[in-house]
């Protein structure tokens, strides 16, 4: 028997009936087959028949673009082999076929089209998950397993499961948590409502394949959809939402400049309100006055521009109004200020404390000018003194002379020994003290008494 008119190295022949079995050996030969017998009859067949020990040779395996050697494809996705070998040249059907690790591909994972010679294309259906090195078998049965490549079968999508905080200005980080952020080495990519990363947007880190911390750049993103794309090419569906926030709240007037426990003031800005996943309200915005929150001080995010501000116990003096919003952003402190006075007037002494309409005396004490705002209110007697008597009051009037002085005019009203009150810009009332008597009532004239026959005196002095 010869091949090619040789004898290969190492092969060797059986006669078996009318039937020859032919055993490879080490040598490689590629042509037609002659067999003789021993009266030196002659057959040929054009064949050809191969004797191949030759491997196929994998130079590279992509996509890998990053050339890192680790290369993926999800579903409907393509491999391609680069090399020698793929097939036996002269033999029609004589592809040859990969493996996955132990898989043969075309059994799971999709197809396997050899090209030609040089190259190979594997498709990709839906045939689950799986990674490990790629192994190409020519049609002999030689293989070569490309140790030096990792391949990610990958048709499944990240899903993002959590974001821990909903907006961040620059430099704050946001975890996101969820699965399938990495294929072995290899990290997923994120955008933010359509957004690359980059110094004005945001920048990341894929800490591990079920997490990625993202941290706020110098611009902003309302409210941007977080989609995170794998190194197959899965784009998620499960997309949470991150705001990048970095533009402060302004303030530009307060209604009423002093206020006391329990009353109000309204606050006028901008950018009072952050949308987060969705909803667009004053969530987590704070305020402080002076430096910081007075103890009891609450408010109401009205709307984007306005603050409803109710004041508590805590006392603060010309505080200035800082508005920080929900990502972190405090406004520019601009001489918008606010008073909360708890602190009422305090009474010491009264100069006269019996008058009549007309006629004045002088309350001493303090608080009587607190914060620019004079006393608003005294009362006498539990009547108001500037009120008009047919309403109730004295229809006196007074004057605030100072922080320590108010002059009271009595009117037409009456009060006898009555406890005197002051009553702050801000509604906080004194204590009571000194009783004042405002007397408008003349003395009656004495009623002549005659005695008759025993009076002994002067005529009508009645003795």
């Amino acid at each position: 028997i010869l091949i090619n008119d040789t004898w290969p190295t190492g092969m060797t022949a059986t006669v078996s009936g009318d039937a020859v079995v032919i055993t490879a050996g080490a040598g490689e030969v590629s042509g037609e087959v002659k067999i003789k017998d021993r009266a030196g009859n002659e057959h040929t067949n054009a064949g050809p028949v191969v004797i191949d020990n030759t491997a196929p040779i994998v130079n590279s395996i992509g996509p890998d673009s990053d050339n890192d050697k680790l290369v993926h494809v999800k579903s409907d996705g393509t491999i391609t082999i680069l090399g020698s070998g793929f097939t036996n040249s002269g033999i029609a059907s004589s592809d040859g076929s990969v493996k996955l690790e132990s898989d043969d591909w075309a059994s799971t994972y999709g197809t396997v089209t050899v090209n030609n010679d040089g190259q190979i294309t594997l498709a990709n259906g839906s045939g689950g998950n799986a990674s490990g090195r790629i192994t190409v078998l020519d049609f002999a049965g030689n293989e070569t397993t490309v140790s030096d490549y990792t391949i990610f079968v990958d048709n499944t999508k990240a899903v993002s499961t959590n974001i821990s905080v909903g907006v961040v200005k620059q430099g704050v980080t946001a975890v996101l948590t969820g699965t399938g952020f990495k294929n072995g080495d290899a990290e997923s990519t994120i955008t933010i409502g359509g957004q690359n990363a980059g110094a004005t947007t945001f920048t990341y880190t894929v800490d591990s394949g079920t997490q990625i911390t993202i941290t706020g750049g110098s611009g902003d993103i309302n409210d941007g959809a977080i989609v995170v794309t794998d190194p197959a090419g899965n784009v998620s569906t499960t997309n949470k939402k991150l705001t990048v926030d970095n533009t402060k709240p302004s303030v530009s007037s307060v209604a009423t400049a002093t206020i006391k426990n329990g009353a109000t003031s309204v606050i006028t800005g901008s950018g009072f309100f952050t949308q987060v996943d969705g909803t667009n309200d004053g969530t987590d915005l704070n305020i402080t006055v002076g430096g910081s929150t007075p103890a009891g001080m609450t408010w109401v995010v009205n709307s984007n521009t306005q603050i409803t501000i109710t004041a508590g116990a805590g006392e603060v003096t010309e505080g200035n109004i800082v508005v920080t919003d929900r990502a972190g952003n405090a406004s520019t402190e601009t001489g918008k200020l606010l008073t909360i006075d708890n602190t009422a007037p305090e009474l010491t002494s009264i100069t006269d404390r019996w008058i009549k309409n007309g006629e004045s005396t002088v309350i001493n004490g303090s608080g009587f000018k607190s914060f620019g705002g004079d006393a608003s209110a005294i009362t006498i007697g539990g009547k108001d003194l500037a009120t008009a008597v047919g309403s109730g009051g004295l229809g006196g009037s007074f004057s605030v002379d100072s922080d320590t002085k108010i002059t009271v005019t009595a009117g037409a009203g009456e009060v006898t020994r009555g406890l005197v009150t002051v009553t702050d810009a801000v509604g906080n009332v004194s204590n009571a003290i000194k009783a004042i008597s405002i007397d408008n009532t003349r003395p009656a004239a004495p009623e002549r008494l005659w005695l008759w026959f025993t009076d002994t005196g002067t005529d009508e002095d009645n003795v």
